[in-house]
């Protein structure tokens, strides 16, 4: 990861933290490891966090593991991303209230034509 990316990460995993109401010592008690670490991930002052770290964060905020790992530039083992990670991470132009408007047409395409290939379809 960039320098940049790191930032982008951290600043989207305090987000994300503050919003499920997650206290960074009971977050960093819960995962096992020192508050120090999650307080320089979340600062974007780590270009290579663990997967198992960052898998365990995504579980404990509520947010898709694929998300983080996507935002992370990590392979992801299985299940693909949400939109908007997908968008920030293609287009990195994109304003939030624009990404906003496109994942709202997403999902009113969605709701109006279902949700695609399910799980072992074919995309054709």
């Amino acid at each position: 990861m960039t320098p940049d990316q790191a930032v982008e990460l951290g600043i989207f995993l305090k987000n994300r933290r503050e919003q499920a109401g997650v206290a960074m010592y009971g977050l960093a008690t819960k995962l096992g490891v020192d508050r120090s670490q999650l307080t320089r991930l979340e600062q974007g002052s780590v270009r290579n966090p663990r997967p198992e770290i960052l898998a365990a964060y995504a579980e404990a905020i509520g947010v898709p593991a694929a998300d983080i790992f996507t935002m992370a530039h990590m392979p992801l083992a299985k299940g693909l991303p949400t939109l908007r990670p997908y968008l920030r991470a293609k287009y990195r132009d994109l304003t939030a209230e624009d990404a906003a408007q496109v994942e709202a047409f997403v999902d009113d395409l969605m709701r109006k034509h279902g949700n695609g290939p399910q799980d072992g379809e074919d995309e054709r």
